[in-house]
């Protein structure tokens, strides 16, 4: 099985692409329910396949912008709808409190708030991005809980046992927004748009290994596919 080559790595940022192993690149957004039903896979990924030679990056697409967000009221039926064929292909359950939510309608959600506090994670500890960024997707899915405000940020604090200041406090910060920004730029570039998606850095060409959830063996065997190729 040889893996579909998605593009290769422009000219102008081969020099910034590591230049040894793998570079597995997970595209996910914190609102996106399938990528929450891909998050065990992903966590598995992370536990038990990388290291030196194969490094996993998280990279937030910023599917909900800030600017212009509305009241999910609008979505709300469609995701209710799909709930139950989302818990039963990926084994995930979404909490009451998120249902709740959506039965309401009046919540306003984004990507953005969410997408800079991986951003700082990633630069406090990169071997833990996945574990970061599915404590988001639990607070969102599982606790019911907003992006704005601070009760987000501060659930994932508690579970990682930091401060939440530091993350709060990043949030704001400039140099954050535009490491964050950068990333959804990035995955723009690859033509990725839909999440998840998962593609793989090697050799200087990128090769799509997962778009949209796929279970966990079909991609360990994409996986072992890329690196024996």
């Amino acid at each position: 099985m040889r893996m579909a080559l998605l593009t290769e790595v422009p000219l102008a940022t081969q020099g910034q692409v590591p230049d040894r192993g793998i570079t597995l690149y997970y595209f996910y957004d914190a609102l996106c329910g399938w990528c929450y039903g891909f998050s065990p896979v992903i966590a598995k990924l992370a536990d038990e396949r990388t290291g030196e030679d194969l490094r996993l990056e998280v990279i937030s697409g910023n599917m909900v912008p800030e600017e212009g967000a509305q009241p999910i009221a609008g979505m709300a039926q469609y995701i209710l709808s799909a709930i139950p064929r989302l818990e039963e292909m990926t084994g995930v359950q979404m909490g009451e409190a998120y249902k709740a939510i959506l039965r309401d309608g009046s919540r306003v959600y984004s990507s953005g708030r969410p997408g800079r506090a991986l951003a700082w994670w990633k630069t406090q500890d990169p071997t833990r991005q996945a574990v970061f960024a599915g404590l988001l997707q639990k607070g969102i899915f599982q606790e019911g809980l907003p992006t704005d405000g601070d009760a987000l940020y501060r659930f994932v604090a508690e579970k990682l046992e930091i401060d939440a200041e530091p993350i709060l406090e990043a949030i704001g910060e400039e140099h954050i927004a535009y490491a964050a920004n950068s990333e959804a730029q990035f995955a723009r570039e690859l033509g990725i748009t839909g999440f998840p998606a998962l593609v793989a850095l090697k050799e200087g060409k990128f090769y799509l290994l997962a778009r949209g959830f796929v279970p966990e063996s079909t991609l360990f065997q994409q996986l072992d596919a890329l690196l024996k190729q």
